[in-house]
């Protein structure tokens, strides 16, 4: 997560001794601005369940179609914040 500019920078697996693996799982291409309540929310709990692949997140049939053939990945991710 970027600070400045309140936004998702990338997605990464990282070492048990906290180092970033390359190459990253997934980089943003341009900004992946974040809404205030969101950005709370990280901030708080500084974890996040990461789902996907899924085109069109705001068409909930999208999402329990790929969940029910096996498509939809999930995990939990822990914020890092730079």
């Amino acid at each position: 997560m970027d600070i400045a500019s309140r936004s998702l920078v990338s997605l990464t697996h990282v070492t048990e001794e906290g180092d970033d693996v390359l190459p990253h799982l997934w980089d943003a291409a341009g900004t992946v601005s974040l809404s205030e309540n969101w950005w709370d929310l990280l901030d708080r709990a500084q974890h996040v369940l990461v789902a996907g692949p899924v085109k069109d997140a705001a068409d909930e049939t999208v999402l329990t179609q790929a969940a029910r053939t096996g498509e939809l990945l999930a995990v939990v991710a822990r914020v890092s914040f730079g």
